[in-house]
């Protein structure tokens, strides 16, 4: 940390000679130390961006010259509201905002305004073609799509009826991870995706869409989800004396999605690093901010796939060690 320290400080002292008598920001901003973020995220869910939160605060806490803090909007993954909240941040003069990638035309402008007024725009989680500079640390959820799409052919040894499920519309995140499902399943004739359903993040309309599409597509035997919704919703109460998928896989791993792991509801997921994400995200960001140089614009995170056989041996494990 004291490293961190001085880094932050040498900084400042070296935009503050720089700047002579000038007023406003210089590329470093280090005349305004402790600098200020903002990271507005779309939910406080308890689980994927709860984790991605704390890995930022605990990473901050690190660094003496910077404060963050953490905005959620009232209504979960509103993006007019989040709109909102990047407006306010850019009026406030935050030095740097932490922020979705949401491929929204009024986000983005809200976006562009911040970077004209000199906020450092670093996008987690889903990065967006934009026309001003930013960094993106998050998965690559091209590759990420191609790992599911590869463990859809293992789990069900090529031959599957398919339903993807996906959180909505308009998020290059997901339209991602299922283009690289869909990529990595080109070649497999036995893979049959009948659609794309949207559950809107909600979990009552997973349960919904889930008997929709049992009673509505008898021939879907599996269901692929893109974001972590899915497998929260179905893992604690699917019963598996009832009809039933053969096959769900995911992403994200919850208390939720583990007991599902643990009962054979879910056969298995992609992991990401939440905290690491998070973790990263501060540390590229002061390297920015200490330094006023973007030295890569893209840092990827690490996922894994997580099978339900997985949590069991883990388990057995932890009970007989």
């Amino acid at each position: 940390m004291k490293k961190r320290i001085l880094a932050a400080f040498l900084a400042a002292a070296l935009a503050l000679a720089s700047a002579g008598c000038g007023a406003g920001k210089t590329e470093t901003q280090g005349q305004n130390l402790p600098w200020r973020a903002t990271a507005i995220l779309p939910h406080s869910d308890q689980s994927y961006w709860t984790k991605l939160a704390n890995g930022m605060q605990e990473e901050a806490e690190e660094y003496a010259g910077l404060n963050l803090k953490v905005r959620i909007p009232q209504m979960n993954y509103n993006i007019d509201q989040m709109t909102a909240l990047i407006r306010q941040e850019t009026a406030a003069q935050a030095d740097a905002l932490l922020v979705q990638g949401i491929d929204d035309e009024g986000y983005l402008a809200a976006l562009q305004e911040a970077d004209r007024a000199g906020v450092k725009v670093v996008l987690v989680d889903t990065d967006v073609e934009t026309s001003f500079e930013h960094l993106y640390v998050g998965t690559d959820n091209y590759a990420a799509g191609r790992m599911l799409g590869q463990a859809l052919i293992a789990e069900t040894g090529g031959e599957a009826n398919v339903m993807i499920m996906s959180g909505d519309e308009g998020y290059p995140n997901l339209d991602e991870r299922i283009r690289g499902l869909r990529d990595e399943v080109a070649d497999c004739e036995g893979i049959r995706i009948a659609g794309v359903k949207y559950d809107k993040y909600d979990s009552l309309n997973v349960l919904k869409q889930y008997q929709s599409i049992l009673g509505n597509y008898p021939l879907v035997d599996t269901i692929v989800g893109v974001e972590g919704t899915l497998c929260m919703a179905l893992g604690p109460y699917v019963n598996l004396e009832e009809p039933h998928m053969k096959v769900v896989l995911g992403f994200d791993r919850c208390a939720e999605t583990d007991a599902g792991l643990d009962r054979g509801v879910i056969t298995g997921v992609i992991t990401q690093d939440n905290e690491g994400m998070g973790r990263q995200a501060i540390q590229a960001l002061m390297q920015w901010l200490e330094t006023g140089r973007l030295e890569q614009s893209s840092y990827y995170t690490a996922t894994s796939y997580y099978a339900s056989a997985d949590y069991r041996r883990e388990q057995e494990v932890q009970a007989h060690g």
